[in-house]
């Protein structure tokens, strides 16, 4: 830490260390801990610490961060929090310390002061405040990013009285010093400039604990971008008179607290935002409100509410991980009562109409049980926890007499329309008219991957393994065209306009669109319908790609000079005298370029161009290999490297070798080339 310097000077309040989006799940990789020191035993009261400290840390927590808050905290309070959350930190991908109190600049070193420091002395700054050069060191074990901020420098409440120890030639300056980060993935952000002064302002929060709190939860905001925002609104709110300023040790890889439509956290944590703006404050500001609310049971239902009123919406992925916290809470049933709960249930005799009829109750209150079938499988028992916990019951999972009566009674009130069955397995349907047409697929398992004797197999495609898919689900006839792309920008969903290279639009493959692109269409086309869009899983991709086949190609062996089936490179690369370029060899029309979607005959789902035409983004992180990948269909997106997404199908320019339905590839989430496009998949209700 170093000597400590020999003169005092000026009193900052509101310190932040904030930390970098990571982690699988927030609630263990995001931790955060809150100080507000208002009430001081030896200077003046400050107005706005406390509640800038109690409001940063509720936005915090509505962000995915495990927040621990301390309020007019002594030296001993102080650092004793400090080195609590250095082990906590040490266990997380990010670390955020909130401080809002006095701060003080002593030769050019920065101290925080808890609420029982004298200072009489200069001297005795070294044994009364916290240097923060401990608080630095409380955030630096997080693994990915360190935040810090300062909204302290006000003016030093004990200069006047403050005396100089004999010989003493410390400086006091006016405001904090400069303090660089050291070590990669940390930033440092004042409230003030060096050496400039703070305001406390008149209203709740300081002007900068206001400007930050304005942008904190703003969804695909780059947290450098974040704090260039709060300087600007700090400067036009205050007059021009403050001005904020952050030092940082960051990587050039972007850092979100809630990133953008569908960018991955460095874990691999995907929260997505897509829609117009209005849609995304409408969204942000339901959000709120749901997590005010203090009563378990309630905050489920009305958790449950906003997965149904925002389907993929930007917080679906921190919805999940409280509802999974929620319900351990509100479900304390032992092994021995859930048998019991299980046995009065059995005991009632229902029968699969009174199932279904139950099933579509749930359905219709918005707990989700699935496909109405009378069957009592896993997501209808979670309907029913959900259920019972929303009306303040024992969340077994399991009815008994009086939650039969009163689901049935419910439904006999409400007289639900007769159910209307979604699309069967192979019809195809649009839910809007510029929405991509879909096709059901079927329910089924596959070998996926490529054995060791396929012609022009590379490693990363095996080992072969079992993959089952539980339930049917609707997937793109074709691939996402320009026009649909453009329909999504007009409706302000999809933010670039994307280079068709003279090719033309219309119904020729988007292309050169990122993974976070096709992540910010597929949320676009969520919010428009109502209904789940998303990107289909690597091993869904694989199923649909083979329909039921286990040759290389879903038509079987490459046939030379035939080009009905895929527009590929059946051509080689001829010397030309101003270098390489593609020359057809054996098709009289090959392609050089991308053709219109749906040229090349269908799959037997189908689909059209699986193979072929543009490369295609998938959900999952990328793994050098299947070892250790989900055998049920779901996305891979634990280990591997989650900033580089995988890519399937191939593109115009590929050989042979290469349009084969187990061949992949990978591409940063930012990767663009006219090579790459993307198709959609949709969960049926």
């Amino acid at each position: 830490m170093g000597i400590i310097p020999k003169t005092l000077v000026h009193a900052c309040a509101g310190f932040i260390g904030l930390a970098m989006l990571a982690g699988p799940a927030f609630a263990s990789s995001r931790v955060a801990l809150v100080i507000g020191n208002s009430v001081y035993d030896h200077a003046p009261a400050l107005s706005n610490p406390l509640n800038d400290a109690a409001d940063v840390g509720a936005a915090l927590g509505r962000i995915g961060f495990a927040v621990t808050r301390l309020e007019n905290a002594d030296y001993a309070a102080m650092r004793r929090a400090l080195q609590e959350f250095r082990r906590s930190a040490s266990a997380a991908e990010t670390a955020v310390v909130f401080y809002a109190g006095h701060g003080i600049e002593v030769s050019k070193q920065n101290f925080l002061v808890p609420v029982d420091a004298r200072l009489l002395t200069d001297g005795d700054v070294e044994f009364e405040t916290v240097p923060l050069d401990l608080v630095m060191s409380a955030v630096e074990g997080a693994s990915e990013f360190r935040l810090v901020v300062l909204d302290a420098c006000r003016d030093n409440p004990f200069l006047a009285t403050m005396k100089r120890e004999h010989g003493s030639t410390r400086s006091i300056g006016r405001g904090l010093a400069r303090a660089e980060p050291t070590g990669g993935g940390t930033l440092l952000a004042y409230s003030a400039k060096e050496g400039t002064l703070a305001l406390d302002g008149k209203g709740r929060n300081s002007p900068y604990t206001s400007a930050l709190l304005r942008y904190l939860e703003e969804p695909g905001l780059e947290v450098v971008l974040m704090f260039r925002k709060v300087r600007d609104a700090v400067l036009q709110s205050t007059g021009q008179s403050q001005e904020p300023f952050s030092y940082s040790s960051l990587s050039a890889q972007s850092v979100y607290l809630i990133p953008p439509a569908g960018k991955a956290s460095m874990s691999g944590t995907t929260v997505a935002a897509g829609g117009s703006a209005a849609g995304l404050a409408v969204e942000v500001e339901y959000w709120k409100t749901v997590n005010a609310i203090a009563d378990p049971a309630i905050r489920i239902a009305a958790l449950l509410d906003y997965k149904a009123k925002f389907p993929g919406g930007v917080y679906a992925d921190l919805a999940d991980i409280q509802l999974k916290a929620l319900r351990k809470r509100t479900d304390a049933t032992t092994p021995e009562q859930a048998a019991s709960s299980e046995a009065v249930e059995t005991g009632l005799g229902l029968t699969r109409e009174d199932r279904h009829r139950i099933q579509r109750v749930l359905a219709a209150q918005g707990f989700r049980p699935g496909r109405p079938d009378g069957l009592f499988g896993r997501r209808t028992r979670a309907a029913i926890r959900d259920w019972q916990a929303a009306r303040r019951m024992k969340a077994t999972g399991f009815l008994d007499a009086d939650g039969v009566k009163a689901l049935l009674a419910s439904a006999a009130e409400s007289k639900p329309e007769p159910e209307r069955r979604g699309p069967a397995v192979g019809e195809r349907f649009r839910d809007c008219a510029n929405c991509p047409e879909l096709v059901v697929v079927p329910s089924g398992s596959f070998m996926m991957g490529s054995s060791s004797g396929e012609v022009g197999r590379y490693a990363d495609e095996g080992p072969v393994h079992r993959v089952s898919i539980a339930e049917p689900f609707a997937v793109g006839v074709n691939e996402v065209t320009f026009a649909q792309w453009d329909a999504c920008r007009r409706g302000g969903g999809c933010t670039r306009n994307p280079d068709d290279w003279g090719w033309g639009r219309g119904r020729r493959p988007v292309m050169n669109v990122s993974w976070e692109e096709a992540q910010q269409y597929v949320r676009w086309l969520s919010r428009k319908t109502g209904k789940r869009y998303r990107l289909l899983t690597e091993s869904e991709w694989e199923y649909v790609a083979r329909a039921r086949t286990r040759t290389a190609r879903y038509w079987g062996q490459w046939e030379a000079g035939q080009c009905r089936h895929a527009n590929g490179a059946d051509r080689a690369l001829e010397r030309r005298s101003q270098g390489w370029k593609w020359a057809t060899v054996a098709c009289d029309d090959g392609h050089v370029q991308t053709a219109p979607v749906g040229s090349f005959s269908p799959n037997g789902f189908g689909l059209h161009d699986v193979l072929g035409n543009v490369w295609e983004w998938v959900e999952d992180c990328w793994h050098d290999g299947y070892t250790g990948a989900p055998g049920d269909g779901r996305a891979w997106t634990s280990g591997g490297d989650c900033s580089r997404r995988v890519l399937r199908g191939g593109s115009w320019n590929l050989e042979p070798r290469d349009l084969r339905s187990a061949n992949r590839f990978r591409g940063t989430a930012g990767y663009r080339l006219n090579l790459v496009g993307f198709r959609v998949a949709r969960t049926l209700d």
